[in-house]
């Protein structure tokens, strides 16, 4: 069974236990600061038994290791966060992407993909600004949002407005 353990300063370990006769170890298979492809690929083949894509980056998550955006996504964050900022691309190009991620979105469905039948909501194009940023600055922003709560002032407490008290009637 792999698992993630921190290790020194910003070093996060791949690590691998099992049982022997002398009682359960661990090995370590890989470290790293950021879990990307290569650090799975260098602890699958190290490993005894199956390392999987998948239980790593969960295992990294739960325990709040770095994990590294893979290409595609950092690109569709880029190109996102881009438009969200005012840039404009060629129709062609637009063309393209459309019929790509509809391509992509009805992989295995049997329904056609109408890029007019989603209409995102004001919130969706907000948080479009937000998904090429790593989590750093993310946190960073939660940091002064968080800030900013705490420097609004308290409301001002009601003075001779009381709510009269409720007595049960007598019988």
């Amino acid at each position: 069974m792999a698992y993630i353990a921190k290790s020194r300063g910003d070093r996060w370990e791949i690590r691998e236990s099992h049982v022997t006769a002398k009682g359960p170890r661990s090995v370590t298979l890989a470290t790293f600061a950021v879990l990307d492809g290569e650090t799975i690929a260098r602890a699958a083949s190290r490993s005894a038994g199956s390392v999987t894509k998948a239980e790593l980056v969960r295992s990294a998550r739960r325990v709040g290791a770095p994990v590294a955006t893979d290409a595609t996504r950092r690109a569709a964050g880029e190109l996102l966060t881009a438009l969200a900022d005012g840039a404009t691309l060629p129709p062609v190009v637009v063309c393209a992407l459309t019929d790509a991620v509809g391509r992509s979105v009805t992989a295995g469905s049997t329904e056609p993909f109408a890029p007019s039948s989603i209409t995102p909501s004001d919130a969706v194009r907000s948080a479009a600004r937000w998904a090429g940023v790593d989590n750093r600055e993310r946190a960073k922003a939660l940091a002064d949002l968080l800030l900013l709560a705490d420097a609004l002032p308290a409301p001002a407490k009601r003075i001779g407005k009381t709510f009269p008290r409720l007595v049960p009637a007598e019988r």
